[in-house]
C-alpha cells in the first residue's frame, strides 16, 4: 500500500493468545505486519486511515486568488503539506494524518493568515476558507477560538470516540469496544446476534459491519468461525488494540463512501497513535482478585471461592527520531488471567459401574468418580464437585514510525 509522497509510516502490530481449559487447549498466534511505503507517485488505494482539509483563498471583498501558497501544518509534528490554489483559489490537502492542524495563506502584496486550531478526525472532509488582507507580506494575521469546524464536504453518518475519551473514561477490562456506547445508533448489549451498528449485527459472515484497523480490515482473522467478532474481543485477534495505543476511532453507519466496501451496515475504522515532536510515555497495572470479591452465591460453604485473578499490565513510548521528519511510537501491553470454575455433575457410582458390561464400562470410567452424596432421584448416580481454572495469557505490541 502506496501513501502520497509526503509521508512514509510502518506498522507492526502482533499478539499471542494462549487459552487452557480443562477440556482443551488452545494456542494462537497471530502477526501482522504492514509497509506503507513512499514512492513519489499517486496513490493508488484508497486511504483509509486519514482525513482532508480544503477550502478556498479570498480577498477581502470574497474575490478568489490563486497561485497562493498554502501550508498545512501539524500542529504535533511539525510535518508541513505546502499547496497552491488553483484558479478558483481552491486548495485540497488530501491523506492527512488525523490530528490538530495550521493552515496558512500567504501572497505577494496580502498579510499571512494563518487558521489555528483545526482538529481533524479519521475520515474527516473539514472545510477551511481563508480570508486575506492587503498589506505587507512580512505581516501576519492569525485567527483562533473558532467554533469546531463541522465535515460539510461528506454526507457520511456516524461518529468519532476521541482520543480524550478514550484515556479519560473507565473501562473495565480496557475493552476498546465498549466505547461503541458513545456512538448513536450502536447497540452493545445482548447476545451476539442481537448487537449491532446501524442496524446491522457484528457477525463478519452476514457481511453486516466491518472492522479496520488503520485502514485494514481486520474483521475475522484468527477468528473461530461463528464465533462474535466484536472490536477487541477474544476471537478478533487484531482487533485487540491495547487502549493506549489507539488515537481514535470513527463508526460509519450509513452514506459512507464506496471505499469503504464489503458491509451491508457500518465500518468501525480504529487509528493506532503515533509519534510526535514530544517524547511521551507512559506504564500501567490494572488488577482484579478474588480477594476482592464477594462469594458467589452457588458456591458450597465448605469450598473456597473460585480462584480469579487478572493482571493488565504494560507500557508505551512513542517520540522523534528526526524532529519535524521522522517519529516513532512502541507500545505493549499484556494480559494474565486465570479464571476459576466450579463443576458441579452427576456422575455414575461405583457400583453402578461394576454392574456393567466390560466395553460399557470403560467408557465410563473416563467419567471421575464421585466425592459427594447419592442423588436422590437415582441411585445409580452421584454428586461430583471440582474447582477448574480457564487459564489466558495474551500479549499485544505495536511499533510504529512514520517520517515525512
Amino acid at each position: 500500500m502506496c501513501r502520497a509522497p509526503h509521508a512514509t509510516e510502518k506498522v507492526w502490530v502482533g499478539e499471542r493468545m494462549a487459552e487452557h481449559t480443562f477440556l482443551t487447549r488452545c494456542l494462537s498466534l497471530t502477526a501482522i505486519v504492514v509497509l506503507q511505503c513512499s514512492l513519489g507517485v499517486a496513490r493508488g488505494f484508497a486511504q483509509l486511515d486519514t482525513g482532508t482539509i480544503l477550502g478556498t483563498v479570498t480577498d477581502a471583498t470574497g474575490a478568489v486568488l490563486p497561485a497562493t501558497t498554502v501550508a498545512v501544518e501539524n500542529t504535533r509534528t511539525g510535518v508541513t503539506r505546502r499547496l497552491l490554489t488553483n484558479e478558483q483559489g481552491a486548495y485540497v490537502a488530501p491523506a492527512l494524518p488525523v490530528g490538530t492542524y495550521n493552515v496558512t495563506a500567504s501572497l505577494a502584496g496580502f498579510r499571512e493568515t494563518t487558521v489555528g486550531g483545526i482538529g481533524l478526525q479519521v475520515g474527516d472532509r473539514i472545510n477551511v476558507d481563508v480570508s486575506l488582507e492587503p498589506g505587507d507580506v512580512a505581516e501576519s494575521v492569525t485567527v483562533s477560538g473558532q467554533a469546531a469546524p463541522v465535515d460539510t464536504a461528506s454526507s457520511t453518518l456516524g461518529g468519532v470516540v476521541a482520543f480524550e475519551q478514550i484515556q479519560d473514561l473507565p473501562i473495565n477490562g480496557r475493552s476498546i469496544s465498549d466505547f461503541l456506547v458513545l456512538v448513536p445508533g450502536t447497540v452493545t448489549t445482548g447476545n451476539g446476534a442481537q448487537k449491532s451498528v446501524g442496524g446491522a449485527g457484528v457477525f463478519k459472515e452476514n457481511a453486516g459491519v466491518a472492522f479496520l484497523l488503520d485502514g485494514i480490515d481486520s474483521s475475522m482473522v484468527a477468528g473461530d468461525a461463528g464465533l462474535e467478532n466484536t472490536l477487541g474481543g477474544s476471537q478478533g485477534r487484531l482487533t485487540h488494540a491495547s487502549l493506549d495505543a489507539v488515537e481514535e476511532f470513527r463508526v460509519f453507519e450509513n452514506s459512507f463512501s464506496a471505499e469503504y466496501g464489503q458491509s451491508l451496515g457500518g465500518v468501525v475504522n480504529l487509528i493506532t497513535r503515533s509519534g510526535t515532536n514530544e517524547f511521551h510515555g507512559g506504564l500501567f497495572e490494572f488488577l482484579r482478585n478474588d480477594a476482592l470479591d464477594a462469594r458467589n452465591f452457588f458456591t458450597p460453604a465448605s469450598q473456597d471461592k473460585p480462584a480469579f485473578r487478572l493482571n493488565q499490565f504494560g507500557g508505551n513510548v512513542g517520540g522523534p527520531l528526526v524532529r519535524n521528519r521522522a517519529f516513532f511510537l512502541v507500545n505493549y501491553e499484556g494480559l494474565r488471567q486465570r479464571i476459576g470454575q466450579i463443576q458441579n455433575v452427576l456422575v455414575p457410582t461405583q457400583e453402578f459401574r461394576d454392574s456393567l458390561d466390560p466395553i460399557l464400562q470403560s467408557v465410563v470410567d473416563l467419567l471421575p468418580l464421585p466425592n459427594g452424596p447419592v442423588s436422590d432421584s437415582d441411585a445409580r448416580l452421584a454428586r461430583f464437585t471440582r474447582g477448574v481454572s480457564d487459564v489466558l495469557n495474551e500479549d499485544t505490541g505495536l511499533v510504529k514510525w512514520t517520517s515525512s
